[in-house]
């Protein structure tokens, strides 16, 4: 059925985007320690997410069985999880920009601009993947065309998203290496 496919698509892409979000912390004295606590969250996401991704296959299961009112406990269980990443991943992107604003190298500053995006890439990948359940969530059964064609689309986005945060990423570590001494990764 291709609303699996759709489905199971999302929660790939959901669990690659939670192994993005692991190489998160670094700095300096007061910085570090803020960058340190972004990356407590970013892990907490990133676990989430990998329920996230586990609830869409469960789902995606469910729906391939006909089990509608299942798939859409599962959906809700996720778009819940959804929320929580959502909010984890404002807040460490929030300790990195307070990170930003002490004093620190440009080299750093830099470094934690690239992590800034990283989060702000997974919390619209976050939206996107929040629309996509909302709208699996409308028509759980995935009988009108326009649901199928509206989940295909959010799905491109999601992976659109998913390659940005992944850019941000190699940008932030590409830093970090050339700036060693700078940015004191951990």
């Amino acid at each position: 059925m291709k609303g699996k496919g759709l489905i199971l698509g999302a929660a790939i892409v959901i669990v690659a985007m939670s192994a993005v979000l692991a190489g998160c912390g670094s700095g300096t004295k007061q910085a570090n320690s803020l960058v340190r606590e972004a990356g407590d969250l970013a892990v907490t996401a990133q676990d989430k997410m990998t329920e996230v991704g586990k609830l869409l296959q469960q789902a995606s299961n469910q729906l391939t069985d006909g089990k509608v009112e299942e798939e859409t406990a599962s959906l809700n269980q996720a778009q819940a999880l959804i929320d929580e990443t959502i909010a984890d991943l404002e807040s460490a992107r929030s300790k990195i920009d307070e990170a930003s604003s002490l004093e620190i190298s440009d080299a750093f500053r830099q470094y934690l601009e690239a992590k800034s995006k990283v989060m702000d890439s997974g919390i619209n990948m976050m939206n996107g993947s929040r629309e996509l359940t909302a709208a699996l969530l409308a028509d759980p059964g995935l009988k009108n065309p326009e649901t199928l064609e509206k989940v295909n689309t959010l799905q491109e986005q999601v992976l659109e998203m998913n390659q940005q945060t992944q850019e941000a990423e190699a940008e932030a570590q590409r830093i970090a290496d050339e700036n060693k001494d700078d940015i004191g990764t951990d």
